[in-house]
């Protein structure tokens, strides 16, 4: 064990070999040899303080000095950092806010859209009925105005019938003198129900006419109404036509083919069926009226469809006031610093913040992932899938069904990764796509 004269000794040494010359001279009238003197239990003893122990303390008193003023700069220089940040995530919470009140305004405009349409739809099914009854009552007037001119038609050969007999009994009246009374009798007889089916006649002809006026009458109410429903469908069918133009574009935004995923979606259809019957052309008289709503019929369905390919797509964000940190492609590796491959986009948002899902779906995954560290796997249909990787916690189970924007996990920093940020990707069959293009076309269904 060394004694104390030889630490002191070994201290000095270095310091006495620098001390030399001209600078020898300033430190030996500037550091003196100093003794301390000290006394315990009746003993004096004496420590000597040699010129390089005391240039050696006062080199560690400046360094200390220093360092003390370099981290109190550095205190008050992340406290102004942290002050900005804060600043920062107060205005993202208020661009947050107002963009939840824009996705509620738009709700509200589709949901007013759908009843509109509903609405629409059931006056369009009250017209038909209508215009069904009509066209029943037509065939109905058109039946009674048939058997009213077969009436007629009997009334006058039963009139000319009688003015023949009536003809004949006169020759024979005045052919035979002794039947004379007899024969005028039968004359007279014959006289009154000719002129009783003479009336019957004239009221049958009077009958026919009024029955010809309210027929075209009826046939000029058909007409206007039928007007009034192809105006009507005509004007439902161009809305209908927009609305499906404009949800197609916003899906041809993703880079997706809008048919591809109305095939897919469509593949899953329930199941029909039903007995056999064949068609025959006299059971349905197919009119314009019929075809407009035979397309609208179509348009509304199609419009249905590509609704239902716009619900399931993964189109917002999964962190809310989130700001992506590293985007999809060729990047520098964050850890080893070299070119590489990034299947996804890295988002960054609040401490721990909710992470949710951006539609509807199937879990499919959940666990620890290798590289992925803790991950959520969600399959939305028609070959459409997404990850969240690096989380915290995950709030879900495998096979469990998932809500639009459901949170499922915990914004975190798991396997491979050099801080907390969440990894997001979406994929199509298998294949990796560009989720900034389904954020982006998310941004046209959402805006108010």
């Amino acid at each position: 064990m060394w004694s104390r004269a030889r630490i002191i000794s070994a201290l000095s040494a270095p310091v006495e070999g620098f001390i030399t010359g001209r600078l020898g001279d300033l430190l030996r009238r500037m550091y003196p040899d100093r003794q301390i003197l000290m006394r315990a239990r009746g003993e004096v003893k004496f420590i000597t303080l040699s010129r390089g122990l005391q240039v050696g303390a006062t080199l560690l008193g400046v360094l200390v000095a220093g360092w003390t003023g370099y981290a109190t700069m550095s205190f008050f220089h992340y406290g102004a950092v942290l002050a900005y940040k804060d600043g920062e995530l107060f205005r993202a919470g208020e661009r947050y806010d107002t963009a939840m009140v824009d996705i509620a305004a738009y709700r509200d405009r589709f949901d007013a859209v759908n009843l509109s349409l509903e609405d629409s739809q059931d006056r369009i099914l009250g017209l038909i009925e209508q215009n069904r009854a009509l066209r029943h009552g037509l065939q109905s007037t058109k039946s009674q105005l048939e058997m009213t001119q077969a009436e007629r038609f009997e009334i006058s050969r039963l009139h000319d019938r009688m003015t023949e007999q009536l003809g004949a009994l006169e020759t024979q009246l005045d052919g035979v003198a002794g039947h004379n009374q007899d024969l005028r009798s039968s004359a007279s007889t014959l006289r009154t129900e000719l002129d009783s089916l003479s009336v019957e006649r004239t009221e049958a002809i009077e009958e026919r006419i009024r029955l010809a006026r309210r027929v075209r009458e009826l046939e000029t109410e058909l007409s206007i109404l039928l007007v009034s429903q192809e105006d009507v469908i005509e004007r439902l069918a161009e809305n209908t036509v927009n609305n499906i133009g404009a949800i197609e574009k916003t899906i041809a935004m993703t880079g997706l083919a809008v048919d591809e995923l109305v095939k897919r979606l469509d593949g899953n259809a329930e199941g029909q069926g039903g007995p056999f019957l064949a068609f025959e052309p006299w059971m349905v008289e197919d009119t314009p009226l019929d075809e407009s709503v035979a397309l609208l019929d179509r348009h509304i369905a199609r419009l249905e469809t590509i609704q239902e390919v716009l619900r399931l797509l993964p189109l917002s964000a999964p962190m809310d006031g989130s700001h992506v940190s590293s985007g999809f492609g060729k990047r520098q590796d964050p850890v080893q610093n070299r070119l590489a491959m990034h299947h996804g986009i890295d988002l960054v948002g609040p401490i721990r913040g909710a992470v949710l899902a951006t539609a509807p779906g199937k879990v499919v995954y959940v666990g620890w992932k290798g590289r992925y560290g803790k991950m959520v796997e969600v399959d939305h249909g028609m070959g459409i899938r997404t990850r969240y990787a690096h989380l915290r916690k995950i709030y879900v189970e495998a096979g469990q069904e998932i809500d639009y924007r459901e949170k499922i996990g915990q914004m975190g920093s798991t396997g491979r990764s050099t801080g907390p940020h969440l990894h997001y990707e979406v994929i199509i069959d298998g294949e990796s796509m560009d989720p900034m293009k389904f954020l982006r076309a998310g941004k046209y269904v959402f805006k108010g």
